[in-house]
């Protein structure tokens, strides 16, 4: 074997196991994606309800007027609107129903 099939042979090995690599990679993203996806509009449809039921709460005459639950009330709604803003900014995460599937939905950031 002369120095350039040698050569060839590593490069073809180097290659070989950064595609191994790569894959693997792509392959855990895409896990993140699914995870992300299955579970953004939960959470913000729970900070929603949680955010209604303590306003529920304060509007009771027992509790009208408690600062704690005015700050909570307050906090609550900062939540619901952050995690609004992250819905907003992956608009085609919850589109498609399987990796790779094409949607119309917009690519564009909303600032």
């Amino acid at each position: 074997m002369d120095t350039l099939s040698v050569i060839t042979a590593l490069l073809a090995i180097v290659f070989f196991v950064s595609t191994v690599v790569l894959v693997w990679y792509i392959r855990q993203l895409f896990r993140n994606i699914i995870y992300i996806n299955e579970n953004h509009k939960d959470l913000l449809a729970m900070l929603e309800n949680y955010s209604s039921h303590i306003e529920s709460v304060h509007e009771m005459e027992m509790f009208y007027g408690d600062e704690t639950l005015a700050n909570l009330i307050r906090h609550s709604k900062e939540m619901t609107q952050e995690v609004g803003r992250f819905v907003r900014v992956f608009p085609g995460i919850g589109e498609a129903s399987y990796i790779g599937e094409n949607t119309d939905a917009e690519t564009t950031v909303e600032e």
